[in-house]
């Protein structure tokens, strides 16, 4: 009998063990929302479109980080524990390219990590992911996905325009303005440029912004926000205190 209940006892402290172990691995498996997710900071901002989870999570990311150029592509990965980790795939100067990404999950909450890489052709691993630090790492915010849409930002190439209060691809605008500097044109950096009918206001579209700048017609004809001026000649001139940054149109 004794040997019956201690046979009984030892086989409930197991089965208690293995429960525990069970609920520990359990607790750290982090649950991300569909939705989307935003980071802001110092005129650089990024998007992450959280579609689908299941199996696999898949999504869209965008990158628009200050003086760089946007980065607009579909992630698909999966949770391992509190961490998201997949591939995010996506054209930049024209090539197709792959990168591995791992973010940390909390809730309301994803911060980017890094670590140490390896390149392959295109494609960009990460070497360890055991080793990746999410110290510094940009921190998206769950937000209102009807915010971001209303301002184009899941859509590739698109802009809000003031005027026209809708979703447009500034490069097929009717004016087209290349960068000058130091009196030399630069024929690879464009800035776009529109009207309202009756040509009261101009809005211009300057090399990876997400917004336009409305200009308002002044006095003297010309068009201007306080900052920037805009005026014909053989064509237009863009200035901005004072100095010409933008030409062409004609």
């Amino acid at each position: 009998m004794k040997n019956g209940s201690l046979l009984i006892l030892l086989l409930a402290t197991l089965f208690s063990c293995g429960q525990s172990k069970k609920s520990v691995t359990e607790s750290n498996e982090v649950k991300i929302e569909t939705g989307c997710y935003y980071y802001e900071s110092n005129g650089s901002v990024a998007g992450f479109k959280i579609n689908q989870v299941d199996d696999t999570v898949q999504g869209e990311l965008v990158y628009s980080i200050l003086e760089k150029d946007q980065n607009f592509g579909t992630f698909v990965g999966k949770i391992e524990g509190d961490k998201l980790i997949g591939d995010y795939s996506f054209t930049s100067e024209g090539l197709e390219s792959k990168r591995q990404v791992a973010f940390q999950v909390t809730e309301g909450k994803i911060t980017e990590g890094f670590g140490e890489i390896i390149v392959d052709e295109n494609e960009v691993r990460l070497k360890d992911l055991s080793k990746l630090s999410f110290t510094n790492g940009l921190t998206f915010d769950l937000t209102d996905c009807d915010a971001l849409e209303s301002e184009c930002f899941f859509e590739k190439n698109a802009i809000k325009s003031q005027l026209t209060n809708n979703c447009i691809n500034p490069s097929e605008l009717e004016f087209e303005l290349n960068q000058i500097e130091e009196g030399e044109i630069d024929n690879s950096v464009q800035a776009y440029l529109h009207f309202d009918n009756g040509a009261e206001n101009a809005e211009i579209f300057l090399p990876n912004s997400k917004t336009g700048i409305l200009l308002k017609k002044t006095g003297e004809g010309n068009w201007s926000d306080g900052d920037y001026l805009l005026f014909a000649w053989k064509g237009f001139v863009l200035q901005k205190d004072g100095e010409n940054i933008f030409v062409g149109g004609n």
